[in-house]
């Protein structure tokens, strides 16, 4: 009786073993697979990103440059 539930207990441990194995294997697997769709849609966030900084860099860089020259014309005596 003792050696029948040492083989259940040994034959369980071994499919168990064998189910995780092979469900990690699978999940190593998908990952695998996803890396070109997160690589590209990094690159889609990262290129949104830069293209709304420029944006908003030269948005800031229009409005200095009018202050800059408002200020000049006013030091020449041609402004306001």
């Amino acid at each position: 009786m003792k050696k029948l539930i040492i083989g259940v207990m040994v034959s369980g441990a071994f499919f168990l073993g064998s189910v995780v194995s092979s469900s990690a294997e699978n999940h190593a697997m998908e990952s695998i697979k996803n890396i070109p769709t997160k690589i590209s849609t990094h690159i889609a966030s990262e290129w949104e990103e830069t293209k709304k900084f420029q944006a908003e860099s030269w948005a800031s860089a229009k409005e200095q440059n009018a202050r800059n020259l408002a200020k000049f014309k006013k030091f020449l005596g041609l402004g306001d």
